[in-house]
């Protein structure tokens, strides 16, 4: 009878996940620095025109933050799911050395 395992390096998805989260900051940034430039040029002119695109702006702008949001969540899911793996490798691993194997 032969016996098999399966390794897992969850060293990876956790690179992985640090990768995404600097990318997720830069992201933020730049649809920060994108607000304020609006917001001044928001001040630089007057009416419908000015009106119109402060609506679509502001809801694009909502948009794109509940969408960063929700990739926060999903980073953050996966290093949950990467840390109770470790979790539970870990504590498979203490019972099997307390079992003398």
């Amino acid at each position: 009878m032969s016996s098999s395992f399966i390794n897992v390096d969850t060293d990876r998805l956790k690179r992985d996940v640090e990768s995404m989260l600097e990318e997720l900051e830069v992201a933020k940034m730049q649809i920060k620095n994108l607000y304020d430039s609006v917001q001044v040029l928001n001040g630089m002119w007057d009416g419908p025109a000015n009106d119109e695109f402060t609506k679509q702006f502001t809801a694009d702008y909502m948009n794109v933050t509940g969408n960063l949001e929700d990739i926060k969540k999903y980073i953050d899911g996966l290093d949950n799911c990467r840390s109770s793996y470790d979790e539970c490798d870990n504590t498979v691993g203490q019972i099997i050395g307390t079992m003398g194997f």
